[in-house]
């Protein structure tokens, strides 16, 4: 069930008119024009949790998107309830916002990179604006074709411009069209619906993960230079995909070698001709989605968890919870606060195992989006578990297995992506 607290929703910048309300609601007391007009915070000591759809009954929809983010939601499932809102007028979209919105559902369920996202809610913009320019001759796709950029859109406000754009696209198609002139109503009623069906965890989404496609991680020599392969391993590369030995003066050089070479370069080889290291390095510079690098900076880090501190393993458990949509950012905040906490107390006490063991958790958890951040969380994770074990070779080699196994998509989590 969604819940939030009054603490939270303060925190997160309520207005005063919505919080006002709310209390009032929790109170059992009218919302008089006096309480309208009060530019304060009502005094009102309630600590307990207030479920998101006593919101949407006290206050309505708008409110009750609002405080999304200052809830126990998920972002996948802000996300998917951005599209679902924006998937209500998808028939007046231009085809360049119906294929964003396409893009933001895969990446809500782990099927799709940051860096497509970034360029579908692009798309999505320019579409949007050049609608809106040319409003007088297209009103429809000028209201549309915002809410396939909202669904695109920082994950915390995603749902509620998403929600608002749809409806205003739907309530435009009905002031034009007598005919419909309740589809507006209509429509806000499916997202009424749809958000008590989100607070329920009875979503269509949540309760039918469908299973991920399988796709073979690749990347390109644009890429890699784009962010900034160093040039040891990018001239490695590029010797093997000549079929030429990386010699003591390609090691030596300081510059990247000048190769016209356009075609995907599957990851898979990346680990065969450079090791592990700069393959899991190249996974920012691909197509692997942010849930599977994160699902294997946790198996990773799983190899060692029988050296951890408790607060290491309750930590991963929640790493992987986030991975699947399954925990909130500010409880993945929380768990590498604690994974720290616990690296920095086995130091304290000279235990190397626990403290190396306690650091590929602290990786694993890594709370930051940036694709970068996110994949070096598997880089770090694979260090520390290897250098944690006495059989350290073994330890690599399951580590590189396991890689292999993402790079044709038959990693366990991506055989059965239900969480």
């Amino acid at each position: 069930m969604l819940v939030t607290t009054l603490a939270q929703l303060r925190k997160a910048g309520a207005c005063v008119g919505g919080y006002n309300r709310l209390v009032r609601a929790i109170q059992g007391e009218p919302f008089t024009s006096e309480d309208e007009e009060r530019t304060t915070h009502l005094r009102f000591a309630h600590k307990d949790e207030i479920p998101l759809s006593f919101i949407l009954e006290s206050n309505g929809l708008g409110d009750a998107l609002w405080a999304l983010r200052a809830s126990n939601c998920t972002e996948r499932d802000a996300r998917l309830l951005a599209v679902a809102f924006a998937r209500e007028v998808e028939h007046l979209m231009p085809e360049a916002s119906r294929s964003a919105l396409d893009v933001a559902e895969r990446f809500a369920n782990g099927q799709g990179t940051a860096q497509e996202l970034a360029e579908a809610r692009d798309a999505a913009w320019h579409v949007a604006a050049a609608a809106a320019y040319a409003a007088s001759y297209a009103s429809y796709a000028s209201y549309a074709a915002p809410a396939a950029y909202a669904a695109c859109d920082d994950a915390a406000y995603a749902a509620s411009y998403a929600a608002y754009d749809a409806c205003d696209a739907t309530a435009d198609a009905a002031a034009r069209h007598v005919a419909c002139a309740t589809d507006a109503a209509t429509a806000r009623q499916r997202q009424v619906d749809l958000f008590r069906q989100l607070c329920r965890g009875t979503a269509p989404w949540q309760v039918d993960i469908s299973k991920g496609q399988q796709i073979m991680l690749v990347t390109t020599h644009a890429k890699l230079r784009e962010a900034s392969a160093c040039v040891v391993g990018y001239n490695r590369l590029v010797r093997a995909i000549q079929g030429k030995p990386f010699t003591e003066a390609d090691a030596l050089r300081d510059t990247h070698l000048r190769f016209a070479h356009k075609d995907e370069i599957p990851l898979e080889f990346i680990l065969e001709s450079n090791g592990l290291d700069d393959a899991l390095w190249a996974l920012h510079a691909s197509n692997c989605s942010e849930r599977d690098a994160r699902l294997l900076a946790v198996a990773f880090a799983r190899e060692v968890e029988h050296l951890m501190p408790e607060a290491s393993r309750s930590a991963l458990d929640v790493a992987e919870r986030f991975a699947n949509g399954l925990a909130t950012a500010q409880e993945l905040a929380e768990a590498r606060s604690a994974a720290y906490a616990a690296y920095y107390a086995a130091r304290a006490a000279y235990d190397a195992y626990a403290a190396y063991a306690a650091t590929a958790t602290a990786t694993a958890s890594a709370t930051t989006t940036a694709a970068a951040a996110t994949f070096s969380a598997a880089t770090s994770a694979a260090y520390y578990a290897a250098a944690n074990t006495a059989d350290c070779p073994e330890a690599r080699q399951r580590q590189e297995d396991l890689f292999r196994q993402l790079c044709q998509g038959t990693a366990p989590w991506q055989v059965d992506s239900t969480p």
